[in-house]
């Protein structure tokens, strides 16, 4: 300990002379003289109190050890002592703290490539290009084929297929590949994502129909009947005498049955053939004459159609080129690019550009040659992007590695865990409300307000402040700032938001004071200020006083008057016009002469300009409040420093020092410092965006609302953006960087978009945060409908009287005076449009409900009692652009009826309200692949469409709370609350059911039936059959199963016992019907089974015999009953008679693929019901893997390494297709299929190859088959295959299980195959064939009389092996764990241990 250290001091004792401390080794007196603020002797309590911790320096330690302390330390060595200990701080991250680093630096990282995304080079299409008659103004035409371009890369990487354009539809193009290689999942997530390259395409393959010849009679009759039949089909092109119509399908099966079923239908229209209903109806048609040809593709290939989607490239690419608007272009020209001229119009693909004179000699050769080509952003104009990613960089960096940068170093602490913020004392913040009491600008602020604005004015260096929806958070601010100011009248202050509008409408509540103590100023680029932010502006204030405005001013005086805000600006209303007219009012009652007031009144009124121009000084020389927006403030211009390569100020910095002036009082450049920054709606801002205002601040208070909306990121956009940039990245260093943060924003999408105002809410100590709790917008019953978002925020009060939120509207069917909250009760299917979604039904209801408003007297009358145009405004919400789109020409004919609406998305209406708020939920519990789509009641029975059980942006409270809460006096909730209901958050909270419940339980709320009430009532679609031939049974059912719908044929158990009925504790067996063969498994003692230490075989009695019943379907997958009644049903009745012998209780039977196949399958599983007294359930694809991982779960001696693994593969390889899971410790992640197994693989060998053909040819034309069809398979499973870690594999099949050279299950179960002994095998089991057979024909004869079972097993082996070898070497497979257990093993397993759901 020395002189000159740095402690904190804890005060202990106070005399008159001085004040006591204990400090960290020791304790000392401050005496009077050195305490700062500086007080008089014996008035030491009046800036200090016991407890409170000190910044102190050792002034003297005393021969006798006394110490002598100051609060006087010198500001270098107190800032040097804070910035190391900040720096501990920043080492002692925690886990959570590192994680928001990454976070941010994730985000910084995205904003820079959508910043590379926008620098794009444009083509413009050929011979668009000319120039005006006055040589001024370049005219063109984007090429929107660029897109297209991409599009086509993204098919041949995803299916490896070309795109080619239709052989007669004009505007259409299609690809070939073989469907069933890409499960449904990546196909719907391709189709979704080609929004984003502006291309429509269906996630199912279509049978193209041409109709020709066909007069507009038969047209009527011909389409009539096919919609009846097949709901899903579409008219793609409709012309004098032709059609093309599509119907999708989903597997091979399917489309077999609908080209057979098609040409019976076709000709059935075509010769009269009466339709038969389900009910036995018959309904008579005239003949219809026409031609059709059903198209014929590849075989084994399926045609995927598509076309551009125009309105989403005009809408997307329309506002992206709206963002450029203004912003100088150049002619890329290698190093000497050409510069152009300015964007100036937009109307896309059309764009205008005003010419630089000096470059229309070079642009006009190039028009005129139509060799102009390509043009690009001018980088070194791209100001205002580049500079906010560059800021978000730097302010990165400040605050992760130089924290001595900072306006408080401690910003780099408590950014990242609030908790290290310094917390108050209660008496100092109990004192500071009493002290507001008496100077409070607002008498109507209310206990919260008052207690959160005192902790925010006395906080050291940060404070928050929640505030829920129309809780008064502006006039709050204003109010802080006023107390603020008061405290010390010499202070800075920085208002900010990410939003003009916010900072301009906080502004707007400072001018109610009649005091002129706040004296604010708004700095902001011209065309970005409101009309309230307008009487703040430098400019307008040169403007009033006379005074030149500089060359920065001028633009953004011209900019302004452009601007629609500028013509509702008063210039009356300037802020130097109402402090003037603040001194008159406060020295009115002084002036008892009225002539003498009248004077005074018109000399402030009309003062002589250079009086106006002191005035001006005056009011800049004070200025202490600064307003603008976040992304705005820096004080570096990073493009031009890093050009000229020395620092340069950024246009902020420049105008802060207009007002500042460009030195401080000591002489030194002034800085951008402010002594609080206020930043409003933080809850919005991602952790970069929030630093960069507060880095120049030596406290902060942030205000915002973390039930409220998050920050706005769009994932999908981000990543086909950064898709866009990875394919033209000019390393391989940066195509890596894009790699890994398109991973990043995958996995951890929802931290990026998580509030981090929410993250230091949380974290912050109580005595330093506040949550308004009142809020002044809602009717008390619109209120009551969002209190549940702020339960943990000890609720939300209503403060708005009843009568003040009257509508008075009566219409009869809809509402009356005294309904606040309506729910229309809808069940129509949403509409997939690309990523996003629309609800015809929805639309619908919205288009009734605006013409009762517009036709109802009620109605008129309300609008007229309603002052202004915002309060009449009807605000219309949805979650979806694309419902959005379908809204707007019911908002275009409402306009014209007269209502005024005002329409947005749930995010761009934050910060707004409306009297009445109308919102469309858009989601529902059945999807829809078009818009006009009918019901297929024959594929969908229960809805008529799939079903869907996603939520999409609707899952998140915050977005329900904004939609909800933007209401005043009424609020309309149109949506399926039938689905809606249903969602049950993370968290365990049913918040639309909450809301369905708290209207439907209010007598004054109201549920309307949409279904009741709409005008226009559905169509009660029939099922129509197609009239087949009489012999033919048709039934399309698809390869699984639907766990829902299938309920039939679900049945799980078959009780024994003499009576039927259960018993507790039952004997149970597991009867496995397979494609191949029937199986019975008992356990003999379930307690042994399930107790013991470890897995044994012979705890079981196993009994199977091969049926083949897969051989009793016929090509249309046809089950013949009489094969099944002879050779199958025999052997089911013969296990049941062995299961009563064993004193068996219950048996669980399980069916598989055939029966799954079967288009009959209703009729099989009736038949062993009926006549063999089981029942069955059909297993879907993914409950048989789960099944046969579980069993091996248990039995295996890995089930440890299963267990932890977090990335275990089982490979389950049949005949017809091979089954590959993914489980993660155990969970199932993902389940692929490929219809290749060893018997399809056998079939290879001899299918299409002459006999001549030699057998080492073959084998060489199979093996080079399968990779082919693996490479496709494999891109198919996508990123769940990939791991970092070793991947844990488990296998069951003949082909692996017989490579084990044991026999019998038990010995083969948990062998381990490790890479090398397969990759030997199959040499091995090579050289074993072709000494057998020289040619294809000698392999051809020996099977149709085989009889030699080894031969046969090694023919097995050698086909199905070298598909693990692919699937080792591409996803980092070290072995094989052979699986002797199987799937009858895993239901019996799921039975004992009581898992089978």
């Amino acid at each position: 300990m020395k002189v000159g250290d740095v402690v904190k001091a804890t005060i202990v004792n106070i005399k008159d002379f001085g004040a006591f401390a204990d400090f960290d080794g020791g304790s000392g007196l401050i005496y009077f003289t050195q305490i700062v603020p500086r007080v008089e002797h014996g008035a030491i309590e009046d800036v200090l109190s016991i407890g409170d911790t000190v910044d102190c320096a050792i002034s003297e330690i005393k021969p006798d050890g006394k110490i002598s302390l100051t609060m006087k330390i010198k500001r270098k060595e107190a800032r040097k002592a804070k910035i190391e200990e900040v720096k501990q701080d920043i080492q002692n991250m925690s886990e959570e703290d590192t994680n928001i680093r990454s976070i941010w630096m994730a985000l910084t990282d995205i904003q820079h490539f959508m910043l590379k995304y926008m620098q794009m080079p444009i083509p413009i299409k050929n011979g668009s290009s000319k120039i005006d008659s006055k040589g001024e103004k370049l005219i063109a035409e984007i090429d929107q084929e660029v897109h297209f371009d991409a599009f086509q890369n993204e098919v041949r990487r995803v299916f490896s297929a070309d795109v080619l354009k239709h052989e007669t539809l004009s505007g259409y193009w299609y690809f070939e590949t073989d469907a069933e290689l890409y499960n449904p999942e990546v196909r719907q997530l391709f189709a979704d994502e080609c929004s984003n390259m502006y291309v429509r395409m269906q996630a199912n393959p279509v049978i193209e129909i041409s109709i020709s010849h066909a007069d507009e009679k038969s047209k009527c009759i011909l389409l009539s009947r096919l919609q009846n039949y097949y709901a899903q089909m579409e008219i793609v092109s409709d012309k004098e005498d032709s059609l093309f119509l599509t119907l999708p399908y989903r597997s091979h099966v399917e489309l077999n049955d609908y080209r057979d079923e098609l040409g019976y239908a076709l000709d059935g229209i075509s010769n009269g053939v009466p339709d038969v209903g389900d009910n036995g109806e018959r309904i008579e048609y005239e003949q219809a004459y026409f031609h059709w040809q059903i198209k014929d593709v590849r075989d084994g290939c399926d045609r995927f159609l598509l076309t551009l989607n125009e309105e989403a490239l005009l809408d997307r690419e329309g506002l992206r080129f709206g963002s450029l608007r203004g912003q100088s272009f150049v002619i890329p020209n290698g190093e000497n690019d050409i510069p152009l001229g300015k964007l100036s119009k937009i109307d896309y693909p059309k764009v205008v550009f005003s010419l630089f004179q000096d470059a229309i000699g070079s642009i006009k050769p190039l028009v005129e040659r139509d060799s102009l080509r390509i043009i690009a952003p001018d980088e070194s104009d791209l100001t205002g992007e580049i500079e906010k990613v560059n800021r978000l960089r730097d302010s990165f960096d400040r605050i992760t590695e130089h924290p001595e940068l900072l306006a408080n170093p401690k910003l780099a602490s408590y950014l990242f865990d609030a908790s290290n913020a310094t917390p108050l004392d209660e008496e100092i913040v109990k004192a500071r409300i009493e002290s507001f009491k008496k100077t409070q600008l607002n008498a109507n602020l209310n206990q919260s307000q008052v207690s959160s604005i005192a902790k925010a004015v006395e906080a050291k260096d940060l404070a928050l402040i929640q505030g829920p929806p129309g809780t008064g958070k502006s006039t709050a601010i204003a109010e802080l700032i006023w107390q603020l100011i008061l405290q010390n009248p010499q202070t800075r202050i920085l208002l900010t938001s990410e939003a003009n509008l916010a900072v301009d409408n906080a502004l707007d509540k400072l001018k109610s004071s009649v005091h002129n103590i706040v004296k604010p100023i708004r700095i902001a680029a011209g065309d970005k200020f409101s009309a309230e932010g307008l009487s703040y502006a430098q400019t307008e204030l040169k403007k009033w006083a006379g005074i030149e405005l500089s060359k920065i001013e001028l633009e953004d005086d011209e900019l302004a008057k452009e601007t629609d805000e500028y013509k509702s600006f008063d210039a009356k209303e300037i802020v130097l016009n109402r402090w003037l007219r603040n001194i008159y009012t406060r020295s009115h009652d002084r002036i008892e002469n009225p002539e003498l007031r009248k004077l005074w009144y018109d000399i402030l009124t009309d003062l002589p300009l250079s009086w106006k121009k002191r005035v001006y000084e005056e009011y800049i020389s004070h200025c202490n409040v600064i307003g603008a927006t976040c992304s705005a403030i820096s004080d570096t211009n990073y493009s031009a420093t890093e050009e000229k390569g020395r620092h340069s100020d950024s246009i902020f910095i420049r105008k802060f020092r207009c007002i500042f002036g460009e030195t401080d009082k000591d002489g030194y450049v002034t800085r951008l410092r402010f002594n609080t920054v206020i930043q409003d709606e933080a809850s919005k801002a991602t952790p970069a965006e929030l630093s960069l205002p507060l880095a120049y601040g030596e406290k902060a208070v942030v205000i915002g609302d973390h039930r409220q909306l998050p920050p706005n990121l769009d994932k999908e956009g981000i990543l086909f953006k950064l898709h866009m940039q990875r394919i033209r990245s000019a390393s391989r260093e940066e195509h890596d960087q894009i790699v890994q943060l398109e991973k990043y924003v995958r996995k951890n999408f929802d931290l990026l978009e998580k509030s981090h105002f929410e993250r230091l809410f949380r974290q912050i100590d109580a005595s330093l945060k506040g949550t308004f709790d009142t809020q002044y917008r809602m009717h008390k019953d619109i209120n009551d409908v969002i209190e549940q978002f702020y339960v943990e925020d000890n609720g939300l009060r209503c403060g708005v009287r009843d009568v003040d939120r009257q509508h008075n509207i009566d219409i009869p069917e809809l509402l009356s005076p005294e309904n606040h909250v309506i729910w229309i009760d809808t069940n129509s299917p949403e509409v997939r449009d690309g990523t996003s979604r629309a609800n015809k039904g929805e639309v619908e209801a919205i288009g009734w409900l605006l013409e009762k408003f517009a036709k109802s007297d009620s109605f008129k009358q309300y609008q007229q009692s309603l002052s202004t145009d915002e309060e009449k405004e009807i605000g219309l919400i949805t979650f979806y652009g694309s419902q959005m789109k379908r809204l707007r020409p019911l908002v275009e004919q409402s306009t014209k009826k007269g209502l005024r609406i005002k329409m947005s998305s749930v995010d761009r209406f934050q910060g707004m309200e409306r009297n009445i708020i109308i919102v469309s939920l858009v989601r529902s519990n059945r999807i829809a692949q078009k818009w006009n789509q009918r019901p297929d009641f024959r594929l969908f029975p229960d809805r008529g469409f799939p079903a869907q059980n996603d939520y999409g942006f609707a899952k998140s409270p915050n977005r329900l709370n904004v939609a909800l809460s933007r209401a005043k006096r009424l609020l309309i909730i149109v949506g399926n609350s039938e689905h809606f209901c249903n969602y049950v958050n993370s968290e365990g909270q049913a918040i639309y059911r909450n809301v369905f419940e708290k209207i439907r339980s209010n007598p004054n709320g109201r549920v309307i039936d949409w279904g009741k009430a709409s005008p226009v009532k559905d169509n009660t679609f029939k099922i129509i059959r197609v009239p087949m031939p009489r012999n033919r049974s048709i039934n399309l059912n698809t390869r699984d199963i639907n766990t829902e719908t299938d309920k039939i044929l679900r049945i799980t158990e078959t009780w024994l016992t003499r009576d039927g009925q259960p018993v507790q504790n039952p004997h149970f067996a597991v009867l496995e019907l397979s494609t191949k063969a029937v199986k019975l498994l008992i356990g003999q003692d379930e307690n042994v089974i399930m107790t013991s230490a470890e897995f044994s075989f012979n705890n079981f009695i196993r009994e199977a015999a091969k049926t083949e019943t897969g051989k009793g379907l016929d090509e249309q997958n046809m089950m013949n009953m009489d094969f099944f009644r002879g050779r199958v049903l025999p052997v089911i009745r013969r296990m049941k008679l062995k299961m009563r012998d064993e004193g068996v209780d219950v048996v669980y039977a399980v069916a598989t693929a055939a029966y799954r196949t079967a288009k009959n399958r209703d009729e099989i599983i009736e038949c062993i019901r009926k006549e063999a007294g089981i029942n069955v359930r059909i297993l879907s694809k993914k409950e048989e893997s789960v099944a046969t991982m579980f069993a091996y779960g248990i039995s295996s001696r890995y089930k440890t390494d299963i267990l932890k693994s977090r990335h275990t593969v089982m490979v389950d390889q049949g005949g017809g297709s091979t089954e590959v899971s993914v489980f993660n410790q155990g969970e199932l992640e993902g389940s692929y299929s490929i219809n290749l197994g060893t018997t399809a693989l056998r079939n290879i060998l001899t299918k299409d190859v002459s006999p001549d053909t030699s057998m080492r040819d073959a084998l060489r034309k199979s093996d080079q088959m399968l990779r082919e069809r693996m490479v496709a398979f494999m891109k198919n499973m996508g990123i769940t295959m990939l791991s970092n870690e070793e991947t844990f594999c488990v296998s069951v099949g003949t082909a692996i299980t017989s490579a084990t050279g044991k026999s019998g299950n038990a010995k083969q179960h948990d062998s381990v195959l490790e890479y090398d002994r397969i990759s030997q095998k199959i040499e091995n089991l090579t050289s074993t064939i072709l000494e057998r057979f020289d040619t294809v024909g000698d392999l051809v004869r020996w099977e149709q009389r085989m009889g030699d079972d080894t031969m046969d097993r090694n023919l097995t082996m050698r086909m199905g092996l070298p598909m693990y070898l692919l699937l080792m070497d591409k996803f980092n497979i070290k072995s094989i764990h052979v699986c002797g257990t199987g799937l009858w093993y895993g239901i019996y397993l799921q039975h004992l241990f009581n898992v089978a759901d």
